[in-house]
Formats: C-alpha cells, structure tokens, sequence
C-alpha cells in the first residue's frame, strides 16, 4: 500500500484537506488571541493560559464527549463540532469582550474538540483497511503538524497586517468549509451503537476508562503521552512573552512557536523509518531526550 493510493480514497482525502484547513485557522487564531491578551494584560500567565484553557476542557470533556462517537453517526459528530466551533470563533472575532468571556469561549471551543477529534479517529479504520490505516495515520500526522507550522508563521505575519477580529473571522471560515467538505464526500453511515440504549454516556465513559486504567500497556503508553505533551505545552504557551522579552514581534512568536511542529514532522518522518518492533522500546529514552533543549 503506497501514501499515493491512500490519498486517492476520496473520503480520507476529504478529511485530510478539511482538517488541515481547519488546523491552520486554530493555529492563526490561538497566535491572535494570546496576542491579544498579552498586549491587554502584560501578563505571560494569562497570555499562556489561552493555550492551557483549551487543554483543560479537552481533558475535562475528553473521556466523556468522546463517547458520542459511537452513540451517534461520525459523520453527524464532526459537522456538527465544525459547526459550533465555527459559531463560537466568530463570537470570538466581534472584538472587545471583557477576558473572562474571552477564557469562557476558548473553553467552548476546546470542549467541542473531543468529539470530533473521537469521530474522526474511529472514522479512519472504517475507510482506510489494513496497511492503508498504518499509512493514512502517518499522513495525517504529518499534515496535522506541517499545517501547525505554516498556521504558526501565518499567524504571526498576519498580525502585523490585519486585526486580530480578521484573523478570527478567517477561522471561523475554515471551520465552515472542513464541516462542508465532510458533510459533502464523506458516506452516512449509521452509529456503532444505539444512542438510546439503557446505557448512558457517564457508564461509556467509565468503562473507557477502566479499559485503559487496568491495562498495563495503555497506562504506560497514557504516561509517555502525557510527559510529552507536558514538555511540548510548556514553551508554546511562552512563545509571546518569550518574543515579547527577546525585543520580537508577533512574527517571531509564531516563528518561535512553528519550531515546537516541525520538530514533530521530522520527527514522524525519522520515527517511521525505525522498524515497528523497535518503535515501543525508543519511547523511554526518546521522552527523556526531549527535556533536553529546555535544560
């Protein structure tokens, strides 16, 4: 199974483009709106915590959003998240919100992520079959990275052109065209389970959690994940003040702030290099090196 195969399944390739749109408009935005708070308070915690609040809410609605993935029909989650993360950037893009509602709308628009980042994952393995999984998972996250780092540098850039209720607009947009590029090739299919069952989303969640909690393996590899995504969040959210410190601009805070992805996309392309039965055992020594560049 060659990447040119798989980029010619029309429904992966439709969310492939439609996300990697919509991952650039976040990237511009989230440069925009910690700019924009850092210039209204000074303060590098409240600039940082435009990245950390939708973290935040991810993980507080993650385990249990994420369940509607298989209550109700992927393709439904996904437009349906697109749709209302459009709605609440384009609150967003009104301009001169008191910051608490700022913090309020970055918080909506990081719960809405879960669900369809669940629907689309679970949606993968339904188009894509056996090597071509393995090799549409790779291009996804090589996209998904490559996108971060040119919506990074955009985003920076185009601070120094247009407002920050431009840049947000624009965002809204992509969200508008990833819901429409999904809903128009992507096929129905009906949902994994009934929605109405006597099940309810709390008991998914709990199962879900069970599952991994007592399996060794996911825990450990939970572990890694979750120290490496502490070692990537801590100087992303510092790129604006850091810039700020440094005499930068909001272009270099996006050049700053691109450098964390496209690590990851040499990264990806190293790591798939390794035959898979060796990929496991780098993990404790790969998460260890990458603490290095911030001692």
């Amino acid at each position: 199974m060659t990447y040119r195969a798989v980029l010619r399944n029309r429904e992966f390739a439709a969310i492939l483009v439609s996300q990697a749109l919509s991952i650039f408009g976040d990237q511009v935005a989230r440069i925009a709106l910690a700019v924009l708070v850092f210039e209204r308070t000074g303060s590098a915690l409240a600039a940082s915590a435009t990245y950390g609040v939708a973290f935040i809410s991810y993980m507080v609605a993650g385990p249990m959003l994420s369940t509607l993935a298989d209550r109700y029909p992927r393709r439904t989650i996904m437009v349906a998240a697109d749709v209302g993360r459009a709605v609440v950037v384009a609150v967003l893009a009104i301009g001169g919100l008191p910051l608490p509602a700022v913090f309020a709308l970055i918080t909506l628009q990081g719960v809405l992520a879960p669900a369809f980042d669940s629907a689309r994952s679970a949606s993968l393995p339904q188009i894509l079959l056996g090597d071509a999984y393995v090799k549409g998972s790779a291009l996804y996250n090589i996209a998904f990275q490559g996108t971060q780092v040119v919506g990074f540098l955009a985003g920076g850039a185009l601070l120094t052109s247009f407002s920050v209720s431009r840049v947000l607009a624009f965002d809204a947009g992509t969200y508008l065209i990833s819901a429409g590029a999904i809903l128009g090739v992507l096929l129905a299919r009906p949902s994994a389970t009934e929605p109405a069952s006597s099940r309810g989303i709390v008991h998914d969640t709990v199962a879900g959690v069970r599952v991994v909690w007592y399996d060794s393996r996911l825990r450990r590899l939970l572990a890694f994940s979750l120290l490496g995504a502490a070692v990537v969040a801590a100087p992303e959210g510092l790129a604006i003040p850091v810039a700020s410190e440094l005499g930068g601009a909001s272009l270099a805070a996006g050049i700053l702030t691109a450098s964390i992805p496209a690590g990851f996309v040499v990264g990806t392309l190293l790591v798939l290099s390794v035959p898979s039965h060796r990929r496991v055992r780098l993990l404790p020594v790969l998460t260890a090196l990458s603490a290095v560049p911030l001692v």
